[in-house]
């Protein structure tokens, strides 16, 4: 029995929706519109190098501050510090679980369970994973939905907002 050529072409390709071809294809459009990165970054002729990507000489407190700022990697912070963070993580993972219980914490919880996404990143005191973006909504509307932390005192009036917010 003779093959079509359709046949051939069909078992060849790989099931491509329309949706992957269209991304594909917007891709291949924005890749081709814009210079390598490595052809941008040759000088043109009469620039130097430095010109060419646009870099002046900083000033003596721009100098001091990106020394600084480098060097900050290197050394350990302050003990009062260090302790002060840990607090301050722990208070907010205490007011995300409280907050969990409460109208504008639950209904957080279910806009991610609800929205879904690619399910890398998780909800606190829920079972629930979704994506990324998702989860960062959700886990800032717990941490904001009960101020029981005592971190800051002016959150306080953030817990009126959060509320009215769920409810739009």
């Amino acid at each position: 029995m003779k093959a079509k050529c359709s046949d051939l072409i069909a078992a060849d390709l790989p099931d491509i929706s329309r949706r992957s071809l269209l991304e594909l294809a917007g891709l291949a459009i924005a890749t081709s519109a814009f210079p390598s990165r490595a052809a941008s970054a040759l000088p043109t002729a009469g620039q130097s190098a430095n010109q060419s990507k646009g870099l002046r000489a900083v000033g003596p407190i721009m100098d001091t501050l990106s020394t600084y700022m480098s060097d900050a990697a290197k050394h350990p912070l302050p003990d009062e510090v260090t302790e002060k963070a840990k607090h301050h993580v722990l208070d907010t993972l205490a007011a995300m679980v409280s907050g969990s219980n409460l109208l504008p914490g639950q209904r957080a919880i279910q806009f991610a369970r609800a929205y879904g996404g690619k399910e890398v990143s998780t909800v606190v005191a829920s079972n629930v994973s979704c994506g990324p973006i998702e989860a960062a909504l959700a886990n800032g509307v717990l941490a904001h939905a009960d101020e029981t932390d005592e971190s800051h005192s002016w959150h306080r009036r953030d817990t009126v907002h959060s509320r009215r917010c769920t409810r739009l």
